[in-house]
């Protein structure tokens, strides 16, 4: 009988699997692990242990149970994880003469065997070990003759012979140290530890899931990241001719730094953070956003300068529109678009954060991270408390990952918490950089007037798109909430009216930034929206009538105005009042109200924004505790 791997028409057999496995990971081993475990092994050795970590992961499928279940195409009630465990463990001390209690490059490769099928957290061996500690006990567990034919087959090459009593008597230690709470028979007492045991541990973890997903899809395993024609075609796409900041990326030749740019809205941020990812040198671009509607606009942005091949994207709620666009589409290309195996990845920062944070099969996230450049664009748009939970976990990343934070309107608690981590090259210029800008005003005639009062819009409201419809002109609407965006969009009595939000069905949703595109193309028109449009939309109105909101908000959607400078006149952004402050924090917009009641014109009316900016974060310091303490104690779980 041919042992199974997994069953399908045809099934895939272990003689075949296991050293496919084998020949994977030595094709996807990073080379950089090199100096991360040079103090701990010497490299020739570690090959071999990862070469024979390949061949016995899923010997276990040998029992008799498991292989009969899989024979049935039947889930087994045993782990074959753990099963596998024994053979490993006893092929590396007779090779290699380790114990995994002595060397800890061991006991990661042990606990990602344990943990390949798994979400590895610190008691899945417990779990495992309780599990079969009966069977052990009475003996309960057999193989069938077949599994040591082959794995005896696998290790000719080494000499080695194994039989089952060893295998047997391997497994009942393992089991007893957790039974008797043996902590040198206990692997993962040894996983938990320091940032470069981690690093190696995810490494290991990451390379032997995508062997054996490379091989089960009866692919070539593929770790994608920039070559060098990506690479040349990178470096150029930021435009020294636009601006400083432009010059200064396109002509360095090395970026090394983690960097902060502040620009005004409209300033090409986009090419900017990318051109300067590219020239870290790294092996991946990460490109975060906050919202998916702007995530599919940097995408096919992106996709259009560097190649459909070479970009992907990846939100929650990717496999729900993938599946509409392509019902055929693969699990390797999920995969590859999950877990950022592609060289260029746009995605959401809590996919980050998530993997930072332990959640999930975490280390598959994490390794791509590693050599990697990280931009984080529009940062302002994610909560206080996601920030903050970034801030303090970055620190841990700083030798695996470059970062690049752009905006025009950067968290004042942010930036003060990236300190010491980050570089700020045009610093001495943001004033420059704004001053030059006179694009907009506030107009705050209807601050005390709610814009919509019991589900009606205001009669000031209406008079404000009435005079700018007459006069030709594109207004937005831009509202706090999807429910306010619909209930206005309906009392609107133009007939060139367009509604933008995040909530649509998947169906509808697709194509909708493309469409809002084309219909601003004609004139005159009103767009009702939300927040969306504040960060990442190059889209320009002549007006906007904007609901209260926090100021970094007020001053994002100003950027939609006259965005290009087609009007050498700034235009207005109507601010009306709001009977409610939700989505916000009630103090964020109480901050803002009173601000805007001081508010002052300046010669520019863009470093004005600016400089009441600043003024907004300092108001906000004695709020931010809280979320500072709530960011403190996640940290506090994940850690222990």
């Amino acid at each position: 009988m041919r042992l199974i791997a997994r069953p399908g028409k045809p099934p895939q057999y272990l003689e075949e699997h296991l050293p496919e496995v084998s020949e994977n990971i030595l094709q996807a081993i990073p080379q950089e692990l090199k100096k991360e475990i040079r103090s701990q092994i010497k490299w020739p050795e570690f090959i071999e242990m990862m070469q024979l970590l390949g061949l016995l992961h899923d010997i276990g499928k040998g029992e008799s149970s498991v292989q009969k279940a899989l024979q049935e195409d039947r889930k087994p009630t045993l782990s074959h994880s753990a099963l596998s465990l024994p053979f490993f463990l006893l092929v590396v001390r007779k090779k290699m003469g380790l114990e995994f209690c002595e060397n800890k490059i061991l006991a990661l490769a042990a606990f990602s065997l344990l943990s390949h099928h798994s979400v590895p957290h610190q008691s899945l061996e417990e779990h495992l070990a309780s599990q079969i500690a009966s069977r052990v006990e009475y003996k309960k567990i057999h193989f069938n003759p077949q599994t040591f034919e082959l794995v005896n087959k696998l290790l000719s090459r080494w000499g080695l012979n194994i039989l089952e009593e060893g295998i047997f008597e391997e497994l009942k230690r393992w089991v007893k140290g957790h039974i008797e709470e043996i902590c040198n028979w206990q692997i993962s007492n040894f996983v938990k530890g320091d940032t470069n045991s981690r690093k190696i541990f995810v490494a290991i973890y990451n390379t032997l899931v995508k062997a054996d997903w490379a091989s089960a899809a009866g692919e070539k395993i593929e770790m994608k990241k920039i070559e060098s024609n990506l690479y040349k075609k990178g470096i150029n796409i930021a435009e020294p001719s636009r601006s400083e900041v432009h010059s200064y990326v396109a002509l360095t030749k090395q970026c090394k730094d983690n960097i902060l740019l502040e620009m005004p809205t409209g300033f090409g941020k986009t090419y900017i953070g990318t051109t300067y990812a590219f020239k870290t040198g790294r092996r991946k671009i990460i490109y975060t956003l906050p919202i998916t509607t702007i995530i599919e606009d940097v995408y096919e942005r992106l996709k259009k300068e560097l190649g459909d091949e070479n970009v992907k994207w990846y939100t929650s709620r990717y496999l729900a529109l993938k599946t509409i666009e392509e019902p055929e589409y693969g699990q390797i290309a999920y995969q590859d678009a999950k877990y950022f195996n592609a060289p260029i990845i746009v995605t959401t920062l809590d996919q980050i954060l998530i993997t930072w944070l332990n959640i999930d099969r975490y280390p598959l996230k994490e390794f791509p991270l590693y050599y990697s450049s990280l931009i984080l664009d529009e940062p302002q748009l994610y909560s206080p408390f996601m920030l903050l939970l970034f801030s303090k976990l970055f620190p841990e990343y700083t030798n695996s990952c470059n970062l690049v934070v752009m905006s025009a309107t950067i968290p004042s608690f942010f930036r003060e918490n990236l300190k010491g981590m980050i570089i700020e090259p045009f610093k001495n210029k943001i004033r420059d950089f704004f001053s030059k800008y006179s694009r907009t005003y506030f107009n705050l005639d209807y601050l005390n007037i709610p814009l919509l009062r019991d589900g009606i819009l205001s009669d000031d409201a209406r008079e404000v798109i009435k005079k700018h419809i007459e006069d030709k002109d594109k207004i937005a609407i831009v509202v706090n909430t999807v429910r306010r965006a619909q209930e206005i969009f309906e009392q609107i009595e133009y007939a060139n009216k367009f509604l933008f939000h995040a909530r649509y069905i998947f169906r509808d949703k697709r194509n909708k930034l493309r469409n809002l595109k084309e219909f601003l193309e004609r004139k005159p028109g009103v767009i009702v929206t939300t927040q969306l449009i504040e960060a990442g939309v190059n889209v320009s109105f002549d007006a906007m009538i904007r609901e209260v909101a926090p100021l970094d908000s007020l001053i994002q959607s100003a950027g939609r105005v006259n965005r290009y400078g087609e009007s050498n006149n700034p235009k207005p952004i109507y601010i009306f009042g709001t009977e409610k402050f939700l989505p916000y924090r009630k103090h964020q917009i109480k901050i803002t109200t009173e601000i805007l009641k001081n508010w002052t014109e300046g010669t520019s009316t863009e470093i004005l924004y600016y400089e009441r900016l600043l003024n907004y974060w300092n108001e906000l310091e004695n709020w931010i505790i809280k979320d500072e303490n709530e960011a403190d104690k996640v940290l506090k779980n994940r850690n222990k």
